[in-house]
């Protein structure tokens, strides 16, 4: 019998049993969710999570292995997600009748049995401010050689530092093909990855998808965007790179998600939580002609929904960044990071002492990124 003076998350045989439901097609907000749920599970020195999915991308099968010991739950694309009847109910005919492929073994494994359910709007990147002891994804020791052989294989030198680029172009499969205003010009980033491989002597991998406008032909400038489904080979880049050089996009998450330094160029939401993170805002000119950026940006609460709603509407324009204003603030991370002779090693797994509690709703802390330093100021 259980021992009830024994608190839930305690002991092996009572942990606290997660249940986290991620139904975003988002890649980004896909990979903040799994990072949260992975979060709350390391506030217990015991605990128990499930993740159920929907598999309607190939990316989601791949990065739902970043998360330690979690017990995956994926429903075939195109099916509904399973009855409720599943979380804290009973084993039924019914049910293990219509879902025999996903509910075989569930009710056998106690999996019905939850003490806390995350939902999407819960699992967002903003919440993770909630925590102090944060539990970053990570690679299994296999797969994260296969990576590691293949990025070599490709032309990734072991013994020299890296960077990882992104910048977001139309065109994913599992995006609309209409531009979007976060849509970038690829050749602003070319003066930063020439001054990371010329002047630096470090190397580039750029992320992104088949169809991308390629990059400068450079023997240190790794192209991952023309690999069709590389998710976990960019993910694992990411991991390992000294810092990430990103648009406002899914693909940025993983630096929150890996611990690593992020610039972050055109930025519009400032919700990042690493206090790593390195942000330009893009420039808003108001009808009299005022220029809203960095702090007065944020000040102002402006953030991707608001510029959509001004920008149809013609009450603003938006300038992105510039070639020359990107470099300035890779400069800027290059002068606060120290290389070293090599890759970056994997994001240190140390919580500390586990609350072994959660609070909810979480008690909001805002952004903790640093704004980049404008040139001339």
């Amino acid at each position: 019998m259980d021992d009830f003076r024994v608190l839930r998350g305690r002991a092996p045989e009572k942990p606290f049993r997660i249940f986290a439901v991620i139904t975003s097609i988002s890649f980004g907000h896909f990979i903040s969710s799994l990072f949260f749920a992975n979060t709350v599970a390391n506030q217990f020195d015991y605990s128990r999570l499930v993740i159920l999915y929907r598999k309607d991308a190939d990316y989601k099968e791949q990065l739902a292995q970043l998360v330690p010991n979690a017990i995956l739950a994926p429903i075939p694309e195109g099916e509904l997600l399973p009855t409720l009847d599943l979380i804290n109910g009973f084993p039924d005919p019914q049910i293990s009748k219509e879902l025999v492929h996903f509910a075989q073994g569930w009710f056998e494994n106690q999996l019905n049995a939850v003490d806390f359910v995350i939902t999407d709007d819960m699992s967002s990147n903003s919440n993770l401010s909630a925590f102090q002891n944060l539990a970053f994804l990570s690679f299994p020791a296999e797969l994260a050689e296969q990576c590691r052989e293949k990025l070599i294989e490709l032309g990734l030198r072991p013994d020299t530092w890296f960077c990882t680029m992104y910048c977001r172009e139309p065109g994913y499969k599992y995006k609309s093909g209409k531009p979007n205003f976060r849509d970038a010009d690829p050749s602003t980033f070319f003066a930063a990855a020439r001054y990371v491989t010329d002047e630096l002597g470090g190397q580039v991998v750029r992320l992104g998808h088949p169809g991308m406008t390629p990059f400068p032909e450079s023997g240190r400038i790794i192209d991952l965007s023309k690999i069709e489904s590389s998710t976990l080979l960019q993910a694992y880049a990411v991991s390992r790179s000294r810092f990430m050089l990103s648009t406002p996009s899914g693909p940025l998450t993983f630096a929150d998600a890996f611990d690593r330094h992020l610039v972050e160029v055109n930025a519009v939401d400032l919700w990042l939580r690493n206090p790593k993170s390195l942000v330009r805002t893009v420039d808003v000119f108001l009808q009299d002609g005022t220029v809203v950026n960095q702090q007065a940006y944020l000040e102002a609460g402006y953030d991707k929904l608001r510029l959509m709603k001004e920008l149809k509407e013609k009450k603003v324009k938006v300038a992105q960044n510039t070639a020359d204003q990107i470099l300035d603030v890779v400069r800027q991370i290059i002068a606060t990071t120290e290389p070293i002779d090599g890759w970056e090693p994997p994001a240190t797994q140390s919580p500390g002492e586990r609350p072994n509690v959660i609070s909810w709703p979480p008690q909001a802390m805002g952004s903790l990124a640093r704004f980049a330093k404008l040139s001339g100021v």
